[in-house]
């Protein structure tokens, strides 16, 4: 009995210390050691650890030759990176260590060693001089030369550009501009111009034909107003009547309106062709008179015809009392 008890607390005792070793053994594992490897261990110095982390590679052109096992911060507020390096590798003594970025999405570095070509290995343990990240515009600038170059020539040839071109704009060509505005300015005025004096002779033409719609009206009531005797002489004696008026001032009256159409169709079809200065023909008080003269003798012949239809009738339509 007392044989069973004492084995059980062997076991116990067995299986705590395989607890304490695995424990022991996995934390160590997620650290990034390795205790039953032959890896070699080095240590750097650096200012900023940003993207570093515990398992982070150890690289040299691009292949892995170790890992990162632990950072720690010292007092004087530098960082103290160990490194595991494989057994098959041998440092160079005076090697350098830099960070690399891993990638550009994630952030993250890794470690570059930068090889002497010494055929001494360093000692294991010791530390191995960290050398300033080359950021990403120093990589260009570095792999580009002359980029800096090229720009300050860039920014000259601009000012020499700049420079050329306020030659160009003097005060001649401000003064030609100015000239180009002013008659631009000018042609719309004289725009607005025609514009207000079509707007007048499309009064004036409405006058007219408004003056001529009361003299026809004029002539319906006269004809209305007459007898059916009257009328019946008045028709016998057409041909005298008409050859009368003829040689009267309807005539003249007449011509004046053709003289005054004709100029008409001169003035828009010249404003058509924008032949001469149009200013001056529109503005032609000419044509305003002859169209007031005709309105002025239309009406004037309406009223007397009105008043003395026998002037404008053959004497033997209307006989006075002496011939009777």
């Amino acid at each position: 009995m007392a044989e069973g008890k004492k084995n059980y607390e062997v076991r116990i005792g067995l299986l705590a210390l395989a607890s304490i070793v695995a424990l022991f053994l996995g934390f160590n594992f997620f650290k990034g050691k390795n205790i039953f490897s032959r890896e070699k261990e080095y240590y750097a110095l650096f200012d900023d650890v940003k993207g570093l982390g515990n398992s982070s590679q150890v690289v040299i052109n691009g292949y892995k030759i170790g890992k990162v096992s632990e950072i720690e911060m010292q007092p004087d507020r530098r960082f103290k990176i160990t490194m595991v390096i494989d057994k098959d590798f041998k440092v160079p003594e005076g090697s350098t260590i830099e960070q690399v970025t891993a990638d550009l999405l994630s952030g993250t570095k890794n470690l570059e060693l930068l090889p002497t070509a010494s055929t001494k290995e360093a000692p294991e343990g010791s530390e191995l001089q960290a050398v300033a990240a080359k950021g990403l515009m120093d990589g260009i600038t570095t792999g580009v030369p002359g980029v800096i170059e090229n720009l300050d020539r860039a920014t000259a040839n601009a000012d020499t550009l700049l420079g050329n071109f306020r030659s160009v704009v003097t005060d001649n060509t401000g003064k030609h501009v100015e000239q180009i505005l002013a008659s631009l300015e000018l042609t719309m005025q004289q725009i607005s111009i025609l514009a207000k004096s079509l707007s007048q002779e499309s009064k004036n033409i409405s006058a007219l034909l408004a003056s001529a719609n009361g003299t026809v009206g004029q002539l319906e009531k006269l004809s209305t107003g007459l007898n059916d005797g009257k009328v019946d002489r008045i028709l016998n004696n057409a041909e005298g009547v008409t050859a009368q008026m003829s040689q009267a001032k309807i005539q003249q009256t007449i011509d004046n309106l053709e003289n005054t159409t004709r100029k008409l169709d001169g003035l828009m079809e010249k404003l058509d062709r924008k032949d001469g200065s149009l200013g001056l023909l529109v503005n032609d008080p000419q044509l305003y008179h002859n169209l007031n003269t005709t309105i002025a003798e239309l009406g004037a012949l309406s009223e007397d015809l009105k008043k003395h239809p026998a002037r404008y009738i053959n004497l033997s339509v209307f006989p006075s009392k002496s011939r009777k």
